[in-house]
């Protein structure tokens, strides 16, 4: 069984119209986001083997809360805006050694590959990326495989996909019972 962890990468600054979209960085509410999102991903203890993310400035930033010294982080070019088709070919390509692989990328590419392979898991899960795939946002399918070649949608499921929203709701419960 492998596991893929699908993370759009965190809001992203639009306040200077001459930076080119490659470039923009993360704003303030962002940074605090993937930070939230990293912290969620210790807390519950996923360790990936082995991170991709898009070379983009934003897609960096936010990689960036989730890496370690222990971690291989492999920045791609062709990452940046990069279709369905494109993610499922870089999955497809992925040595087995790694049981567990964080993808930090864009939309709409993130959010195709999420409702195409994901059809066969959680049904509340799947609609709440149908409706909307928010940045920060993490996707988790597991593949019923033991080769990253045989990712197909037949053989993977959504497990689960968390909003920092959620994290919000949850600390918001969390601190009013105190």
């Amino acid at each position: 069984m492998k596991k893929l962890y699908l993370l759009r990468h965190a809001k992203s600054e639009w306040d200077d119209p001459e930076l080119d979209d490659f470039d923009r960085p993360l704003n303030e509410r962002g940074r605090r986001n993937a930070q939230r999102m990293a912290a969620f991903l210790t807390e519950v203890d996923i360790q990936p083997s082995l991170i991709l993310c898009s070379a983009a400035k934003r897609a960096a930033e936010t990689c960036d809360f989730f890496k370690n010294d222990s971690l291989p982080v492999k920045y791609e070019d062709n990452l940046y805006l990069a279709s369905a088709e494109t993610l499922i070919d870089y999955v497809q390509r992925l040595h087995d050694q790694h049981q567990s692989v964080l993808i930090v990328a864009h939309n709409p590419g993130l959010e195709d590959l999420t409702l195409e392979y994901g059809r066969n898991g959680d049904t509340k899960f799947w609609q709440q990326v149908s409706f909307k795939y928010p940045t920060a946002s993490i996707a988790e399918l597991e593949i019923d495989s033991p080769s990253w070649s045989g990712f197909k949608p037949s053989n993977a499921r959504l497990v689960n996909f968390v909003q920092p929203k959620d994290l919000s709701e949850v600390e918001l419960a969390d601190s009013s019972a105190q």
